[in-house]
């Protein structure tokens, strides 16, 4: 046991002294192994390339205008959104299966402004073209975890795609897509957390989850300002969505639609013109402590039964749709935001 132990610790030393920091910027020799910044690659590519699993990349101010192809266990870093772009607007990233990064297991994307295409569906009226990020795994036990974080994500069809894999979205900026984030967790069960994140200029639905989505949705701002637009759209086992602001700049289809999925809305604001903000289709919801203020409909479908509690909520010139009677847990008041019009939706100290 104890020459096991020995040779399992001298494996894993071997894997972390051979994990190499590489370098891609525009002011670089290009010279392999890019390991310093005056051999950085002038492409993020050409480094991908001669790395492995569990090197990390730093990349440099400047605008790469390529296709990026990862390999399992890479982290490429940016130097920050500012000023650090992948620009596929120029590259005909097609409809269909068009990828501006694709992401492989246990990888690490941050710090980039992503720009997939220049195709406007706002005064066309068609969808964007092409997808930022797909985040995906051949491995259908689905156990590796790829982070998204620090990027600033706009004018693609996807911003970012999930597919067998779990993936942590976090602290990024998803503008002008038709869907920001997209999960395919449809065959096996999949972990996905959505934290810290501003989604805005939505063509369609901002999130949407898979049939096997275990899905964990927090301190996200959505502003949906689409006819069409939905918040969420969610399938799965089991979603938790709480401390989140949805708003509604013109009327929109809905802020939360849940199928066969016990979900838990809690400490959220829901603000604007809804045709409804909450729609159930499974029974065993918990809705506590949120606010509801404008819109048709707080709750579209009927509310019954046992399994859902609904307590602690505060409405205001909003529709109720319901079943049975909201219990006097539920209040109807205006909930004195601080500054509702420049979307300050922090409560006045007497709320």
């Amino acid at each position: 046991m104890k020459k096991a132990a020995v040779l399992i610790l001298i494996l894993l030393l071997q894997t972390i002294s051979f994990s190499t920091i590489r370098y891609v910027s525009k002011t670089g020799s290009s010279t392999e192994p890019y390991t310093s910044w005056a051999t950085a690659a002038d492409k993020i590519q050409k480094c991908i390339n001669v790395s492995s699993f569990g090197d990390t990349i730093y990349v440099g101010d400047g605008v790469y205008k390529e296709i990026v192809n990862m390999k399992n266990g890479i982290s490429l870093i940016g130097s920050g959104f500012e000023n650090c772009i992948i620009d596929g607007r120029t590259l005909g990233i097609p409809a269909a299966g068009g990828y501006l990064v694709n992401a492989k297991d246990s990888c690490l994307i941050s710090g980039f402004n992503l720009i997939v295409n220049d195709r406007n569906p706002w005064t066309s009226g068609q969808n964007y073209d092409g997808h930022a990020i797909l985040v995906w795994t051949g491995d259908y036990a689905g156990q590796y975890t790829t982070t998204i974080k620090n990027n600033l994500i706009s004018q693609a069809f996807f911003g970012i795609i999930a597919d067998r894999i779990y993936v942590d979205i976090i602290d990024n900026i998803l503008t002008n897509c038709d869907y920001p984030i997209r999960i395919e967790h449809n065959f096996v069960p999949g972990r996905y957390n959505i934290f810290n994140n501003i989604i805005k200029d939505v063509y369609n639905i901002a999130i949407f989850s898979g049939a096997k989505s275990i899905s964990d949705i927090r301190n996200n701002v959505i502003y949906l300002t689409s006819h069409k637009a939905g918040g969420l759209d969610v399938y799965g086992p089991s979603m938790n969505f709480s401390n989140n602001i949805v708003i509604a700049d013109s009327i929109t289809g809905f802020a939360i639609s849940s199928y066969n999925t016990p979900c838990s809305y809690i400490n959220n604001t829901f603000v604007g013109f809804f045709d409804y903000t909450v729609f159930y289709n499974f029974p065993k919801d918990t809705v506590k402590n949120n606010l509801f203020i404008n819109g048709d409909y707080c709750f579209k479908l009927p509310i019954s039964g046992d399994d859902i509690e609904v307590k602690y909520n505060c409405l205001w010139d909003f529709g109720i749709y319901s079943q049975d009677p909201l219990d006097s847990t539920n209040i109807i008041a205006y909930p004195m935001f601080l500054d509702e019009e420049n979307d300050d939706y922090h409560l006045q100290m007497y709320s």
